[in-house]
């Protein structure tokens, strides 16, 4: 399943690849965004991505150091 942006914008929960593709970063680094966000939440064998966790957690320590490869202090 496919979803559009606008879909994702408003949506609870996504995928790695619906993340990687809403953020517009690839799937494997926004996974590994995910997880140090402690965003994660495993249904059966599909992990999915709390939006909401993830959003907050780019509040408060800056999305861009993160999309740039650089550590935060």
């Amino acid at each position: 399943m496919n979803r559009s942006r606008e879909e994702l914008e408003n949506c609870r929960f996504m995928t790695y690849e619906e993340g990687g593709m809403y953020y517009e970063i690839g799937w494997c680094r926004f996974r590994k965004i995910a997880r140090k966000a402690k965003a994660i939440f495993r249904v059966g064998k599909r992990y999915l991505v709390v939006k909401e966790v993830l959003d907050k957690y780019f509040e408060e320590n800056g999305k861009g150091d993160f999309l740039d490869g650089k550590k935060n202090k």
